[in-house]
């Protein structure tokens, strides 16, 4: 009788270890479109140039949470922030034909509070290993904005969204990219040998670094990850 128990109570613990194991995947499965649902209507409260964007990176970033918890955690977070971010979204000065532009409020030195406008490389550069995430163009009062300034933020973010998309969609490019930097790595690391710190190997190999205090219009600084 012993025997037969421990038999039946192996079946059942088998059984209810697969249909454990599915209902688990089920609810994962139906977590990833219960939350992509929500972040869609989430989007959906963003102001009209911000959706499409938005959506893109809030999506990428949900197939990155492991839990249920976290998804749900994570698309509940965008639907509640969306309306914040389009009150700020339309309060933001508009530049047209200025891809991957983006403005947030910053906060100087001095307490004071300002607009700040970065370039921003897309989700699917970003997961293809794109080291570029961002790049400070300006900050300041909007009201301090000049056509002179549009002007330059249209030119300098097609340029740097036309860099990007030449290193997702040329593959012998990325490789001739990376090949440059691997030997410049390795001329810095000879350098290092032979006693140098990495700045004082960095100023031997490129040169001294020209030092001057930019005004505000003429920042740009790459962010890596």
């Amino acid at each position: 009788m012993d025997l037969i128990a421990q038999v039946i109570g192996a079946v059942l613990a088998f059984f209810a270890g697969i249909i454990g194991n599915i209902l688990a995947h089920d609810v994962c499965v139906s977590a990833n479109a219960i939350c992509g649902k929500i972040i869609k209507a989430a989007a959906a409260r963003l102001a009209p140039f911000d959706r499409e964007s938005t959506e893109q990176e809030w999506l990428a970033d949900l197939q990155e949470r492991e839990t249920v918890v976290e998804k749900y955690r994570h698309a509940v977070g965008c639907f509640l922030a969306a309306p914040s971010m389009r009150g700020c979204a339309l309060e933001t000065p508009f530049v047209g034909d200025a891809p991957g532009l983006v403005w947030y409020k910053a906060r100087r030195g001095d307490g004071i509070k300002v607009w700040a406008a970065r370039w921003r490389s897309s989700p699917k550069a970003k997961e293809a290993g794109y080291k570029i995430n961002s790049v400070l163009l300006w900050h300041g009062d909007k009201r301090t904005l000049t056509a002179e300034n549009k002007e330059w933020f249209i030119e300098v973010t097609g340029s740097l969204q036309a860099e990007q998309d030449r290193w997702l969609n040329d593959p012998e490019y990325r490789m001739q990219l990376d090949r440059e930097a691997a030997e410049s790595e390795q001329k810095m690391q000879s350098l290092i040998a032979l006693g140098y710190t990495r700045a004082e190997a960095y100023d031997a190999f490129y040169g001294p670094k020209q030092v001057r205090k930019a005004r505000p219009e003429e920042i740009v600084r790459p962010l890596r990850k």
